[in-house]
């Protein structure tokens, strides 16, 4: 009995079994960072960690630290198969096609990618993406100026069902790439074409007319895209929750209003330095001391024109009685004694 009592004693936790309990239920609780320096310990941690990571559904880079050697990252993912969520952040300096390519086609199961920043990757790994990862559902590319139009296709011929893809910031991109996308993809709820100049309202509405699921667009920084888009997306996107448009600035109030009813949340304030993007043309707000700050809507200069000539009279009416009262007082203040000089008189009045 003593000796059972003993050998039960000294059960360490590597006894236990790796795969089916270590793994699933205790390790999976642990920050990416601390498995990794969990492998120093001893060579069987080493092999316990290597388990792991050949079994973990998510591997996300940001976990880690600011900075990862490229040979770790191909050491830690060289067995796993069975990934869901691949996040390369912190190694977007140095990734290259050569490290991310067997990666992904040894995971046909991903779900998530983010490449986000990732600026010596190459269009052949969105070709890889779309090849090997047909379930995928949510992609980040922002600040990927390699994606182009032929690889964007690609992904929209073999990712039907995404459902979120953020695009902030890739240049090469036109409204012919994004309307392909949007007719293969109606799925999508969120998207991002951010910081893109060559979009237009042509993309937009094709965004609005086939991908009526969206809930979220970001069109922030597009500066061709006007009211017109804007409308359509009203009208074709009844679950649109939130819609960034700063700083495009053809877009106003005269649409911006018809979402803002539906409580859509929007970046755009409706004044902004002084202006507003109210229907018709700008607005500007009129500030005068001891005024009430009155906002002017004008749909025409005319109309403008007309208030400031109305302001500029109040100001000439308000001078002229001061200076009526002024020479009133002057004329009623009796003569002064003949011994003031009149510098004196100058003073006193």
């Amino acid at each position: 009995m003593e000796q059972g009592a003993a050998g039960a004693s000294r059960c360490q936790l590597l006894d236990l079994p790796w795969e089916d309990v270590l793994v699933t239920h205790v390790l999976c609780y642990l920050p990416l960072r601390q498995l990794i320096s969990l492998q120093r310990v001893s060579k069987q941690f080493q092999s316990l960690i290597q388990v792991y990571l050949a079994n973990c559904r998510t591997f996300d880079l940001s976990q880690i630290g600011p900075i990862i050697p490229k040979e770790a990252f191909c050491t830690m993912l060289k067995d796993n198969k069975v990934l869901q969520n691949l996040s390369l952040q912190n190694c977007s300096d140095w990734v290259t096609d050569k490290e991310l390519l067997p990666v992904i086609g040894q995971n046909q199961h991903l779900l998530r990618i983010d490449m986000k920043g990732c600026v010596r990757l190459s269009r052949h790994s969105l070709v890889a993406v779309s090849l090997s990862c047909m379930h995928l559902r949510h992609l980040g590319l922002a600040h990927c100026e390699w994606v182009d139009s032929l690889s964007l296709r690609s992904l929209a011929d073999h990712c039907g069902g995404l459902q979120s893809i953020d695009l902030t910031a890739c240049r090469q991109l036109k409204d012919e790439a994004v309307g392909y996308l949007a007719r293969k993809c109606p799925k999508l709820k969120s998207l991002s074409v951010a910081v893109n100049a060559n979009i237009t309202d042509v993309s937009v509405e094709e965004v609005a007319k086939n991908c009526r699921e969206l809930e979220e667009l970001d069109l922030t920084g597009c500066l061709r895209v006007q009211n017109e888009s804007i409308r359509t997306v009203a009208e074709y996107c009844p679950k649109l929750q939130s819609l960034k448009v700063n700083h495009c600035h053809n877009v106003t109030e005269s649409s911006l209003g018809i979402l803002r009813r539906r409580n859509v949340a929007i970046d755009a304030k409706t004044y902004q330095q002084g202006r507003s993007f109210e229907s018709g043309t700008v607005s500007r707000v009129i500030t005068l001391p001891g005024w009430k700050t009155a906002e002017r809507t004008t749909e025409s200069a005319g109309l403008l024109r007309q208030e400031c000539d109305n302001v500029a009279a109040m100001f000439v009416q308000c001078a002229i009685v001061k200076l009526v009262n002024y020479l009133l007082t002057a004329v009623d203040t009796p003569s002064h004694p003949s011994g003031v000089k009149s510098s004196d008189r100058t003073g006193c009045l």
